[in-house]
């Protein structure tokens, strides 16, 4: 029984470890994408996360992060907004520097905001970047697809500044898109949907044809 319970504790803990991102060793900045599952064809989003492992508050004036997908994927950015998901806010309250993002060279995006002063991460603190918003073609291949932190064409990197514009100590995680099949109506569906359509136009093409002897006037002699 002790062997039991010990390897139902050893299986929870295993199980909690996957579900949070990698946890960096303390000392630096933890960025990470969030994790999606969408239907091909379909769109969806994720959010760009900040978590403070600095072991001591920070305080923050500037970041920008270059996010990338495999070219060809089947994946294109569409919008970069503040909106994260509760209970995380973002960073600066509101976008300090618009525009927040850059999507005008697929398959990459960038972020980027600068504060006016700086604001303070407290310690162990989670707070947004940003949210990227796509869409998959639909004949995206099923599977899991990449979202990931890649330099620019001329070597640029992501960054986090502190209230002095020094660049901070950084770990970036990227996400993963797990791409579904299309949903497509079963047969079953389509033919209940045809079957109400005839009956349906049946209907009307009976009232109108009850309807056509009180519309004829008789001939006058």
């Amino acid at each position: 029984m002790k062997s039991f319970k010990f390897l139902l504790t050893l299986i929870a803990v295993l199980i909690a470890a996957v579900a949070l991102p990698t946890q960096a060793d303390g000392g630096v900045l933890t960025i990470y994408l969030t994790s999606q599952t969408t239907a091909a064809g379909g769109s969806g989003s994720v959010d760009l996360l900040l978590r403070n492992d600095m072991g001591t508050d920070v305080d923050i004036s500037a970041f920008d992060a270059i996010i990338e997908v495999t070219a060809g994927s089947g994946l294109t950015f569409t919008a970069v907004d503040e909106s994260v998901s509760a209970p995380y806010s973002y960073i600066f309250g509101t976008i300090q520097t618009a525009p927040l993002g850059d999507i005008s060279s697929p398959p990459s995006a960038m972020l980027s905001d600068t504060h006016p002063s700086y604001v303070t991460i407290t310690s162990g603190q989670t707070v947004g970047l940003g949210r990227l918003s796509y869409t998959l073609i639909p004949s995206t291949p099923v599977g899991t697809l990449p979202i990931v932190f890649t330099p620019d064409t001329t070597g640029y990197l992501t960054h986090v500044y502190d209230s002095a514009f020094n660049a901070l100590p950084l770990f970036l995680t990227g996400g993963v898109i797990t791409v579904t099949a299309s949903v497509v109506p079963e047969p079953a569906h389509l033919c209940m949907l045809a079957t109400g359509c005839l009956l349906f136009g049946a209907r009307i093409l009976r009232r109108r044809r009850a309807a056509e002897p009180h519309n004829n006037t008789a001939a006058t002699p």
